[in-house]
């Protein structure tokens, strides 16, 4: 697991002081204070409401770049916001429970986006989990002609994986299956298989 360590609230009123107030140059090198803090807080730190997506390391990623990008928005909008609470003192928050915040409204909104998640917009989330899976073994469940997937085009593969998923196979009707055919030349390559799984 990577180590961070996080910069105090001391630090980050003076970083935001400088990127609302400073010259070019010492805006420029707190943006880079900004960015490589952010970012290693999102990817190692967070644990954000989006159930799988919290161990994907590209999705953490992606999430950390739009926190920035929102972060940066408006001339630095939400961090003068900030800046103006913890100066009077009412209704602040520590700047890593606003960076969370931000993560949490940008993080919900990126996983409704993801080809993961199956859920209408306004009911809890439920994700599909990708599975890798034998080729022939897939041939062997649903009963199609040996070599289907080598020569099936997208609509026929997303019809033929919903059907699979739907299926209960018997294990030695599957054996049964799988000896009656040839033996490949070589491996076939594992296909990504979705399974529905309903999580919240």
């Amino acid at each position: 697991m990577t180590r961070v360590r996080l910069k105090d609230a001391a630090e980050w009123m003076r970083i935001a002081n400088l990127l609302l107030d400073g010259d070019a140059r010492t805006r420029a090198l707190a943006r880079v204070e900004l960015w490589v803090g952010v970012r290693a807080f999102v990817e190692h730190v967070a644990r954000l409401p989006i159930g799988p997506l919290n161990d994907d390391p590209d999705a953490k990623a992606d999430i950390a770049i739009r926190v920035i990008a929102k972060l940066e928005a408006h001339d630095y909008a939400h961090v003068r916001e900030w800046r103006v609470r913890q100066q009077r003192a009412h209704g602040h928050a520590s700047w890593w429970r606003f960076v969370k915040i931000v993560c949490a409204h940008v993080a919900i909104d990126y996983a409704r986006t993801s080809r993961r998640m199956i859920a209408p917009r306004n009911q809890p989330f439920e994700w599909v989990d990708e599975q890798l899976k034998d080729p022939h073994l897939l041939e062997a469940t649903v009963q199609v002609p040996f070599g289907f997937l080598e020569r099936a085009s997208e609509l026929e593969l997303c019809d033929y994986l919903e059907r699979f998923t739907q299926a209960r196979p018997d294990r030695d009707a599957v054996a049964e299956s799988r000896a009656a055919q040839p033996v490949p030349s070589k491996p076939a390559p594992a296909v990504s298989l979705h399974v529905i799984r309903r999580r919240r």
